[in-house]
């Protein structure tokens, strides 16, 4: 189900980048930079994704310490990332690139928006899971076979698919709108 997910998701954003490719090449947008919010933001989510890489490390090594460090981790960077998505929007509107000021500046707020939403779900995840592994770890009992159960284990491989997939949608996103601008 999360690979069909998925699908659907690069499709929309390749087909917001194709329709942005045909806005910018019928139109005379002028050429503008992104903000370095844009680019500081990427590194955060980056490095989310890299706690979530070795927040599965801990888990297959029944590490609960370390697997609860770096899922901690994963979340407040993808929590980081959003806030400097929205502080580059800002820095947008303030140096002259409003929303409503051409279509090809709407396309900036509406792919960086649209991948916005998708990493909130993303960090709605990441909370539930945290939220319920903490729950569990903190009981002895449940502890013990926390790291052996297969189902926790698939949702953990789900939620690390689809933010790694987030991740690497935003870099293509962000490398294009730097290359084209």
């Amino acid at each position: 189900m999360i690979y069909g997910i998925m699908i659907s998701v690069c499709i929309l954003f390749t087909m917001l980048t194709v329709a942005y490719i045909f806005t910018r090449v019928n139109s005379n947008m002028p050429s503008f930079s992104l903000p370095k919010t844009f680019y500081v933001s990427t590194i955060m989510l980056l490095l989310s994704s890299a706690c979530l890489f070795v927040t599965k490390s801990k888990f297959e090594n029944d590490d609960a310490q370390g697997f609860k460090l770096f899922y901690i981790l994963a979340f407040a960077l993808g929590i980081l990332f959003v806030v400097g998505q929205v502080i580059g929007w800002i820095e947008m509107n303030n140096n002259g690139l409003s929303l409503l000021q051409n279509n090809g500046v709407s396309y900036i707020y509406l792919l960086s928006g649209t991948h916005v939403v998708h990493v909130i779900v993303g960090i709605l995840l990441l909370l539930y899971g945290l939220m319920l592994s903490i729950r569990k770890l903190n009981d002895p009992a449940i502890s013990l076979v926390f790291f052996t159960d297969p189902a926790r284990k698939f949702k953990l491989k789900m939620v690390s698919f689809y933010w790694h997939a987030m991740s690497a949608i935003w870099l293509l996103l962000l490398l294009f709108f730097s290359i084209f601008h």
